[in-house]
């Protein structure tokens, strides 16, 4: 019988049982040659799938122990090994080889000892076991010389596995040597499959180099012979290469896209080592996007996964990720000690190069600790010590902390700044390093202490117009953000000093930059069906573990309070569980990658002068649109009405104050106090906003009736229409609206509807009886917009309402509502049964573009984040809708029922701002404290 026969026959039993009477039945049949043959499709196998791979030689062991051979116990755990390693079970893999070299020295075999010797030295590389891995390959280099021809495909191997412990180690020029000598034999032996894999290794150093277009033809041409020849395990490594690649070059939906396509093929295979390692760079590129608790969480989960595993080397980098993640929270305490123990274990390995890049690390951290002096002892050996040529990147970070070093001495030093800035230019420059923005900023503040105003502009401006590259390119909203979030700085430099220096209209430019407008979000694409199910079982998860939450604290304190922190425990769990799935998901909910529109100054003349003339164009007769920020120790205002532009650039030291005070007023002292008392004190806070922001500018505003805001999302909460000038609100004066950035002046409305295509649907939740008044009003708004849908109470659950509201023109829900500022996404509104969350709108898509009323505390409520501001109103305008009617602060239940029917009776003949503007006129005229009324806004884009 032919051993192929043979083999398939062993390997369609389904069972150990069915297996056992397979190899009882082959008996006569079964010899060396069967193990060999086995051992060989583990082989063929193990590049494609290492899970099937190690099934099949299970199966060369079951038949080596009914054999009682040495040798073929020897083959069939060579076979094990084989298909172990390439599941990154390097242990067991090591265990495996260690026994089969055993049987074959004692047997004399020196080539098979020579061969698994080989094996052995890139196991001891992916253990971080460096020097002993180099000293084993040593003794295997001898020995292939001394085996001559017989050896050479072997050790072209060797030289694969010794590049690897180098490069590990940091020495890149001998790892670079030793893949060229690995590469020179495949090329003789005509080895395409190892000829791509030696080439992504290769690839893998240049990268480290700066040389960034020669590694991605190499990973390219990979790529393609691996998938031509069907090896899907090491097509996921070239998939995760390129996602490394992406990610050094500053192309980080990109980064994510190939780490996500790495990911899957590893997790179906499944080899857990190789998903933590994917996770592991999606860590690196959420710490460089600003997602820094999925930063952490990715990177402790991936460092335990490397614990298990003995993979020293990838759990000192995931102690690196997690480390510097804590350390941009703040978390300075916490960093230091991962650093401190990914140092321990770099040094334990030998990696004494790569104790370099964790020195820059170290001095960033310090530096953010503003121990400078400290910062510049570490960045100064390292600068001494790197190669250019190496390590482009590293060099160029040293030289950054360096000059952030200078201009934060005592005095600064902005001369010496300069220079290491120019030097790190010229190499960020030659390599395309992603480290130019911040380069260019640190230029434009020494420029600054220098003197050099112009200077300073032009390095602002530079460094702007990179940051804009790289924001354009990343195609979803909150990533967007949260890549500007660390990067505001450069913005807000660039306003002020264009203000200062070049005028309102530059100004104006910059800050509808920093004030960063809602991307729709796409459907999703096909290619994310499983993990939308995936987040769809989480989120149900959520609602579950938050309901049982509230009944344990509504049980009362004290009162199984350890069972409470578990449950606590459990939801945060899953939130960050929701965190990741979403933005993996987000990924593929894009068809195309989109590319960065160069670098084009967004502040160039043309630009400048476009955006003012297409804003303009959209100003209604009568109306003007303000923009406000703050920048540094001053504010800035600038007006744009039909008579031109005029700014305002002025301290106003108190504002932020008085901000956090009206905040604890209305949250606290409010109660307190009552009647003339209460109305006086009110005054007083309004009146001070009054001044900081409508005074400076009241005589442009005198010829206008509708002023349209464009302000800090810090400043989302502040009751403008109340700005009290001793007589007046200002709404008793102005129809106020607001935008979330100036250029969504030029989208606001959105698509016009058709009439009566989409009918209105009021929803109201009296939270257990706590807000009775919530069902009257809900009552009442439904009569005044009949024909609506009205789901009251029990009508009103999740699944009802979530199936109404793509088909809805008009939204008004009234209800309880809860703000998380730790985390908006989970910020939910009150329903039947359960809740509307954030996390929630993600799956909606609102087909009617409905104007959105939420008539439920802190609805319009925020966490500023990267220009833009993060909560239920961003995520409806993400949904779709054209507009919101939101409540900033925890509204009172009565009084809102009047105020609202006011509004949809105003509506029937203005729009919604005008309509809002007349209901909060109609509670002046009835005396209402500001607290009333005040609290709610119309936003319109």
């Amino acid at each position: 019988m032919e051993q192929q026969t043979i083999v398939e026959r062993l390997l369609a039993a389904g069972s150990p049982e069915a297996r056992e009477q397979q190899i009882a039945a082959l008996h006569s049949h079964l010899g060396l040659a069967t193990i060999d043959a086995l051992k060989q499709r583990v082989d063929a196998t193990k590049l494609r799938n290492a899970g099937q791979a190690l099934t099949i030689a299970e199966v060369a062991l079951a038949v080596a122990a009914q054999l009682a051979d040495p040798l073929a116990e020897g083959l069939a755990l060579w076979a094990s090994g084989n298909a172990l390693y390439h599941l990154s079970r390097y242990q067991d893999a090591l265990r495996c080889y260690g026994r089969a070299e055993a049987i074959y020295a004692a047997a004399g075999r020196a080539l098979e000892v020579t061969r698994l010797r080989i094996n052995q030295v890139a196991v001891l590389q992916d253990t971080a076991a460096f020097t002993e891995a180099l000293a084993l390959a040593e003794v295997a280099r001898r020995a292939c010389g001394q085996l001559g021809s017989a050896a050479r495909p072997f050790l072209a191997l060797l030289e694969m596995n010794s590049g690897a412990a180098y490069q590990q180690l940091g020495r890149l020029a001998e790892a670079l040597e030793a893949y060229a000598r690995g590469r020179a034999i495949l090329v003789d032996l005509d080895n395409q499959v190892e000829i791509a894999r030696i080439d992504i290794n290769r690839a893998n150093v240049l990268q480290e180099m700066g040389r960034f277009a020669e590694a991605a033809a190499l990973y390219a041409a990979a790529a393609a012979t691996l998938a031509a020849t069907g090896n899907e395990q090491e097509l996921a490594r070239a998939e995760h290469n390129l996602g490394k690649l992406a990610y050094r070059r500053g192309r980080y939906h990109e980064a994510l896209r190939h780490l996500e396509a790495a990911r899957a093929i590893y997790a179906a295979i499944p080899n857990p080592l190789e998903v933590a390692k994917a996770d592991l760079y999606r860590a690196l590129v959420y710490r460089d996007l600003n997602l820094l608790s999925e930063t952490i969480d990715l990177a402790t989960a991936a460092e335990r996964s490397f614990a298990r595993a003995v993979a020293r080397w990838e759990r000192a980098m995931a102690l690196i990720v997690a480390g510097m993640g804590h350390a941009r929270l703040g978390h300075f305490g916490l960093a230091e000690q991962q650093l401190a123990r990914a140092r321990r274990l770099l040094r334990q390995q030998g990696a004494l190069d790569r104790l370099l890049a964790l020195d820059v690390d170290r001095a960033e951290l310090l530096l953010a600790q503003g121990r400078v002096a400290a910062a510049r002892r570490l960045a100064t050996r390292v600068a001494r010590q790197v190669d250019p040529a190496a390590w482009p990147a590293l060099a160029v970070r040293a030289q950054a902390t360096l000059a952030y070093c200078d201009l934060r001495a005592s005095p600064p030093n902005p001369l010496v700044a300069l220079r290491r800035v120019a030097a790190a230019q010229i190499i960020a420059e030659r390599h395309r390093l992603p480290e130019r923005a911040a380069l260019a900023h640190v230029a434009g503040q020494a420029h600054e202490l220098a003197g050099d105003r112009a200077a300073a502009q032009q390095s602002y401006t530079a460094a702007l117009t990179l940051v804009e590259a790289q924001r354009r390119a990343l195609p979803f909203d909150e990533i967007q953000l949260a890549f500007l979030d660390d990067r505001l700085p450069i913005y807000r430099d660039a306003a002020r000093l264009s203000l200062e220096q070049l005028g309102p209209a530059v100004g104006l430019a910059a800050l509808s930059l920093l004030l960063s407008a809602p991307i729709p979000r796409p459907p999703p694409a096909p290619a994310s069906s499983q993990l939308a199910a995936a987040l769809h079982e989480l989120r149900e998860r959520w609602h579950w573990q938050q309901s049982r939450l509230e009944d344990l604290s509504e049980a009362g304190a004290g009162r199984n309070e350890a069972e409470r922190q578990a449950v606590e425990q459990r939801l945060r769990a899953v939130e960050s569980e929701i965190a990741d799935l979403s933005l993996r998901h987000e990924v593929w909910s894009i068809d195309a990658l989109l590319e960065s529109q160069g670098d084009t100054n967004p502040l160039s003349e043309m630009s400048v002068m476009a955006l003012e003339r297409d804003l303009c164009a959209k100003l209604a007769p009568g109306e003007g649109l303000l923009v406000g920020a703050p920048l540094g120790d001053r504010i800035a205002l600038v007006l744009l009405t039909s008579e031109g532009l005029s700014m305002q650039l002025r301290p106003a030291p108190t504002l932020e104050r008085t901000l956090r005070a009206w905040r604890f007023y209305v949250q606290h002292g409010l109660a307190a106090e009552a009647g003339p008392a209460a109305l006086a004190t009110a005054r007083a806070y309004l009146a001070r906003f009054h001044a900081a922001l409508i005074a400076p500018i009241a005589s442009q505003l005198a010829g206008l009736q509708r002023l349209t805001l464009a302000l800090d999302p810090a400043w989302h909460d502040l009751p403008l229409a109340a700005a009290f000038d001793g007589e007046h609100y200002l709404v008793e004066r102005l129809t106020l609206s607001y935008l979330s950035t100036p250029a969504a002046l030029l989208s606001r409305g959105g698509l016009p509807m058709q009439a009566g295509a989409y009918p209105a649907l009021v929803i109201g939740c009296s939270d257990g009886g706590r807000l009775p008044a919530a069902l009257d009003e809900a009552a009442k708004v439904a009569d005044l917009l009949a024909p609506a849908t009205c789901l009251l109470e029990e009508q009103a659950t999740p699944a009802r309402v979530q199936a109404a509201l793509p088909s809805c023109g008009l939204l008004h829900l009234a209800s309880h509502a809860l703000f998380r500022p730790d985390n908006p996404r989970f910020s939910w509104v009150r329903l039947a049964g359960g809740r509307l969350s954030v996390a929630d709108l993600a799956e909606i898509r609102l087909a009617g573009r409905p104007l959105v009323v939420l008539s439920a505390c802190e609805t319009g409520r925020g966490l500023p984040r990267g220009g833009g501001l993060l909560g239920m109103g961003r995520a409806l305008m993400s949904a779709g809708a054209s507009a919101l009617v939101v409540s900033l602060w925890q509204i009172a239940d009565a009084s809102t029922t009047p105020l609202m029917c006011d509004f949809h009776r105003a509506r029937a003949a203005h729009d919604s701002p005008t309509a809002l503007a007349l209901a909060q006129r109609e509670a002046c005229g009835r005396g209402e404290h500001p607290f009333h009324w005040a609290g709610f806004v119309c936003i319109e884009g």
